[in-house]
């Protein structure tokens, strides 16, 4: 299921009742449509996720377009950009990650394949975080904690 197929059948169950047909009422977007959004068959075209977002509450927006975004980025290019929320209001800004690819290719084919997978798992599981957090912690000099 798609990042945005999830954030906004979560938002209609938070705001609308669990019902499409009200946000698709507030939207004026056919309900049909939006049915398709959650059953992760359809993705919006921007007109659609602007209405959309104009009739979610404005804590939710930020997150929707966020989501929307992210699965915009093919997996293999994750690495080279960010989606994050940068004050407390839940805006999200798409960055470049600085100089990161430039500096991979510095890297020996071996390590840099490591590296490679570490990012991967450090996408899909939380340990793999935790770890690369604690090494990270480790060759800065510092006392790595292993908290949960």
């Amino acid at each position: 299921m798609s990042h945005y197929s999830q954030v906004l059948q979560s938002v209609i169950d938070a705001h609308f009742e669990g019902e499409q047909s009200k946000l698709a009422r507030a939207s004026k977007v056919a309900q049909s449509i939006l049915s398709r959004h959650c059953r992760d068959e359809k993705q919006p075209d921007c007109k659609t996720l602007e209405k959309i977002c104009k009739a979610v509450p404005p804590e939710n927006r930020s997150a929707l377009v966020a989501a929307y975004l992210r699965d915009l980025c093919p997996s293999s290019l994750e690495s080279l950009v960010s989606v994050t929320e940068v004050d407390t209001k839940g805006a999200h800004v798409l960055k470049e990650a600085p100089n990161l690819s430039e500096r991979l290719d510095r890297l020996d084919p071996a390590t840099r394949r490591a590296v490679e997978r570490l990012v991967d798992q450090a996408l899909r599981r939380a340990a793999a975080r935790r770890f690369l957090q604690a090494t990270d912690e480790f060759v800065a000099g510092q006392s790595p904690s292993f908290r949960e």
